[in-house]
């Protein structure tokens, strides 16, 4: 079985920070124009998604992120 995890956050650089230090991933590349960090250092890559607060996580629904 292969994962892929996606992690929303609202600013990039400090959620590259995060991971790096307290989980020790290591940036691998930027996707997409840069709103897109791939972390790498466990069996799963760790797709960290630039999404800002009050933006919808899907046209399904009217819950914004918070």
């Amino acid at each position: 079985m292969e994962l892929l995890i996606n992690i929303d956050v609202d600013d990039l650089a400090r959620g590259i920070a995060f991971y790096e230090q307290g989980l020790g991933l290591k940036l691998q590349r930027r996707l997409f124009d840069g709103t897109v960090a791939e972390m790498l250092g466990g069996n799963t890559p760790i797709y960290l998604l630039a999404k800002p607060a009050g933006t919808r996580p899907t046209s399904r629904t009217d819950t914004r992120r918070d």
